[in-house]
């Protein structure tokens, strides 16, 4: 998508790597408390400021918390997260994680996938791309 869109590829690559670095800290607020942590790990190791604070906002708004996405990074890196959602490696892993059962967890998760559809993927190609995934989600783990 950087690269469809126009967008810094470093900023997007970053951002995408650290966007969850709070996750190692807190479960619940992990954009609050990462977004200072991504901004000093960042500053510590040599980047600039603009890419340090360009990830420190991808960290802070990827979860449409705390505010939306602005920039094109920050779009980028948040309909990038809310598509991973519709993996089901993504699924697989964290049932693994969480010693959950894979369908169950998908199940449990459903609502937020729809909602992360909805207002979490900024770019219509994209949504449109995903249709198909969200029937698909939509007939396995609706609710009855």
């Amino acid at each position: 998508m950087a690269e469809k869109y126009k967008a810094d590829k470093a900023i997007v690559h970053i951002g995408a790597l650290m966007h969850d670095i709070g996750s190692i800290y807190s479960k619940k607020d992990h954009d609050i408390v990462g977004a200072p942590r991504a901004y000093s790990i960042l500053m510590k190791r040599g980047f600039g400021k603009k890419m340090a604070k360009a990830v420190s906002e991808i960290a802070l708004c990827h979860r449409c918390k705390q505010r939306n996405p602005e920039t094109l990074e920050e779009k980028i890196v948040a309909t990038a997260d809310a598509i991973a959602h519709f993996s089901p490696a993504y699924y697989l892993g964290l049932s693994f994680i969480a010693n959950e059962d894979y369908k169950g967890l998908a199940k449990n998760n459903f609502k937020k996938l729809i909602k992360d559809y909805n207002n979490k993927i900024f770019f219509e190609a994209e949504k449109k791309k995903f249709k198909k995934v969200v029937k698909a989600f939509k007939k396995i783990f609706r609710e009855k």
